[in-house]
């Protein structure tokens, strides 16, 4: 499997995209440090290798803010770097707010009732 992984890399190479979920969340790439505003008082800074591309799509007139899309020829470091930049602001369970993966379904709680 990790040599039709590294076939595969090579040929073609893998993606994955993440999803900004909230009001006034904003990311953006500069030399290979990412910048995020994710509802922290201050700017979030993640740095990354060569190995890596990150495009960021901004999509307006929709609850998507934005997308970040993660190329690597390499699969394994591909998840291990799209993992720690949702771990920076995990989506919540009452709103739904914060970073995850393109086709993930997040089950939205119910908050108190009188």
């Amino acid at each position: 499997m990790l040599l039709y992984n590294m076939i595969v890399g090579v040929n073609k190479g893998f993606n994955k995209k993440l999803v900004l979920v909230g009001i006034g969340y904003k990311a953006e790439c500069i030399n290979n440090i990412l910048y995020l505003n994710v509802g922290f008082t201050h700017k979030i800074v993640f740095k990354f290798c060569d190995n890596i591309l990150i495009n960021i799509e901004k999509i307006k007139d929709s609850s998507i803010n934005t997308i970040i899309n993660i190329f690597s020829i390499d699969k394994q470091l591909l998840g291990l770097v799209a993992s720690k930049i949702r771990s920076i602001k995990k989506p919540e369970h009452y709103k739904g707010k914060g970073i995850r993966y393109k086709n993930e379904k997040i089950i939205i709680k119910t908050g108190k009732s009188v």
